[in-house]
């Protein structure tokens, strides 16, 4: 409920604070005293949108703070979601600056408008005028029909369940339209890991490759040139070895009889070792250096490919080309798995969508059992509200398809009068009967789901008497169950208030004012005398105003 409002530098109110009770409250005034500001102001703290023009100092900000009681309303997890405490008390406070920006707050912290919006939504409900033409539009019948049945609980499992279905079946969808073009890059995806697989780049590296390649093209002159090394060693009287032994020979008689030869012996000795056992690596590389035709194509066609495949993925690493075979890999498995994944979340989807089916069966079946009970329930009221002619029935069809709202549509068909045939409210109903109708419906589902506070804004429009008075009844009912407001230019509605404000309109110097204050008992039996008899307040209206107020 909203426990109190604070107002400054908004319109024609320069400080207004004010405290609200739980119970029905109205709101009296001349016309033009400023009754409707409060409520732009309010709607500055709902989300509304600002307009400069409602700064009454235009050099001084202006300042709108509304308290809330939110203890009996579940809004944990729209408080988790914004990160806000799950507070008792959530105090709301716009700003209007001069120069047109805004700025607004939950209990101290920033938010936005849209922000606004949502809690607003479940704080207050503004009816007035123009939400009369809401009562023409079906998804709002139907909620009327839902809150009366009480069918939230079950709506909201059943709107769980379906962004779920409508969730999966998009997913679903995507699936099967991803598999049809991925179907057909599978050939291509194919060609390419074919590539692949002319050659082993797992066991390959490309500096192997080249440098075999580089020695099987110059197979015939390495065999040539081992053979001469191995000629010009170790064959022959004029061989190195030959040559290097006759030499030792020499050497070895000389460190006999001169000893400083001793040492150049055993060098050439150990020299000698050392080419005996080159000479042997050499004799084994000649009989192992085989040129290969073979093997020398198939290394330039593997080059080739490399190559190839280097520059059809643009890396140059074969770490980074192994990777595109795992990418292609993995592709053509996925390709291959799609009916499979396909058939698994069809599945999966119809059973979502059954589910749903028998949410909304039971939907249906309530709504249906609900609708000749509020068809009984709104002619009650209506005739008692002067209509004793009325006709309301509420028309019923199923969809062919689910919707978020389940498989129903529901049309308000309505007659004021004796044998004309009902016809749909938006056609048929004037601007008062849309009025009392509506007052009906919120009377009648005030009990089952309700706004915590609920504010009519001069519902009351051309009515008057005691049909006025009986509208007066209904609202101090619903005053019972939650928070409800009325501006009313009616004394049969005001006499029926909880509490009674008085809008005021006064002129200091060159300054209009409007003030709003709460009525004493006496007051208030002055202020519906003035309703009831104008300005001269006579003795009998005071009388009248005392019976009225009970």
């Amino acid at each position: 409920m909203l426990k109190s409002i604070f107002v400054q530098n908004y319109a024609l109110i320069e400080k207004l604070e004010l405290d609200f009770s739980s119970s029905f409250s109205v709101f009296t005034g001349e016309t033009g005293s400023g009754k409707s500001i409060l409520l732009g102001a309010l709607g500055l703290i709902l989300g509304n949108r600002a307009d400069i023009s409602a700064i009454g100092h235009k050099q001084e900000k202006c300042i709108v703070e509304c308290v809330f009681n939110v203890q009996n309303i579940n809004l944990n997890t729209f408080f988790d979601q914004i990160g806000i405490g799950n507070e008792k008390e959530l105090v709301i406070r716009r700003i209007l600056l001069p120069n047109g920006k805004t700025r607004a707050f939950l209990n101290d912290m920033p938010v936005n408008l849209d922000i606004l919006k949502k809690i607003g939504e479940k704080l207050v409900d503004i009816h007035s005028q123009h939400q009369n033409l809401y009562l023409k539009k079906q998804d709002f019948q139907l909620k009327v029909l839902d809150a009366f049945t009480g069918n939230k609980d079950l709506l909201s499992e059943y709107q769980q369940n379906f962004e779920v279905y409508r969730v999966e079946k998009a997913s679903l969808e995507e699936l099967i339209k991803k598999s049809i073009q991925e179907k057909s890059n599978l050939e291509f995806y194919t060609y390419q890991l074919a590539k692949f697989e002319q050659i082993d780049i797992e066991g390959e590296s490309i500096k192997n490759l080249e440098a075999e390649m580089e020695y099987l093209s110059h197979g015939e002159d390495i065999q040539k040139k081992l053979y001469v090394v191995g000629q010009l060693l170790n064959v022959g009287e004029s061989s190195v070895l030959h040559r290097m032994n006759i030499v030792l020979g020499e050497l070895k008689y000389l460190k006999k009889i001169f000893s400083p030869t001793e040492k150049l012996f055993d060098r050439l000795e150990s020299t000698l070792t050392e080419l005996e056992d080159f000479s042997q690596e050499v004799e084994k590389l000649s009989l192992h250096a085989e040129f290969d035709d073979e093997r020398l194509v198939q290394v330039q066609k593997e080059m080739t490919v490399l190559y190839q495949l280097f520059e059809v993925f643009r890396v140059t690493k074969m770490e980074d080309l192994l990777n595109k075979k795992i990418e292609l890999e993995q592709k053509i498995d996925s390709i291959r798995n799609f009916d499979e994944a396909c058939d698994t979340l069809s599945k999966k989807t119809e059973e979502q969508r059954s589910v749903l089916e028998n949410l909304a069966q039971e939907i249906s079946k309530r709504r249906k059992d609900a609708c000749h009970l509020l068809e009984a329930k709104v002619i009650e009221c209506l005739r008692e509200l002067g209509m004793e002619h009325a006709v309301f029935q509420v028309l019923h069809t199923e969809k062919s398809s689910l919707s978020f709202t389940g498989i129903d549509e529901i049309i308000f068909v309505f007659s004021a009068n004796k044998n004309r045939e009902p016809q749909e409210i938006a056609k048929i109903a004037s601007g008062g009967e849309i009025s009392r109708i509506m007052l009906t419906l919120k009377f009648l589902i005030s009990d089952k789901e309700m706004f915590p506070t609920i504010i009519f804004d001069e519902i009351d429009t051309g009515v008057s008497g005691r049909i006025a008075e009986k509208m007066g009844q209904l609202m101090g009912k619903m005053g019972e169950n939650g928070q409800v407001f009325t501006i009313t230019h009616l004394p049969q509605i005001a006499a029926m208030g909880d509490v009674h404000f008085q809008v005021e309109k006064n002129h200091e110097g060159t300054q209009t004012i409007t003030s709003i204050d709460q009525l004493t008992k006496d007051q208030r039996v002055l202020e519906i005398a003035k309703m009831l008899s104008g300005e001269e307040v006579s003795e009998s209206a005071q009388v009248h105003a005392r019976e009225m107020m009970g």
